[in-house]
C-alpha cells in the first residue's frame, strides 16, 4: 500500500506499482466491515497532495 487516507467512515487507499486490489481486499476483511468498494480515478485532492509533494523534494 502506498497511501491511506482515512476521513471517518470513507478512505481511499493507493497502492503499490504492481499491487492488485484482489491481494488487498482479504486483509482489508480480516479488520474491517466494507459497505462498499470501487475502483476509480485519483481525486482532485489526491492530485493536488501529489503535485504539492513532488516541487517540495
Amino acid at each position: 500500500m502506498k497511501t491511506a487516507d482515512i476521513y471517518g467512515n470513507f478512505g481511499e487507499i493507493e497502492l503499490n506499482q504492481g499491487s492488485t486490489a484482489e491481494a488487498l481486499l482479504p486483509k482489508i476483511f480480516n479488520n474491517l466491515q466494507l459497505r462498499s468498494f470501487s475502483i476509480e480515478a485519483p481525486t482532485l485532492n489526491r492530485i493536488f497532495i501529489d503535485t504539492i509533494k513532488k516541487t517540495g523534494e
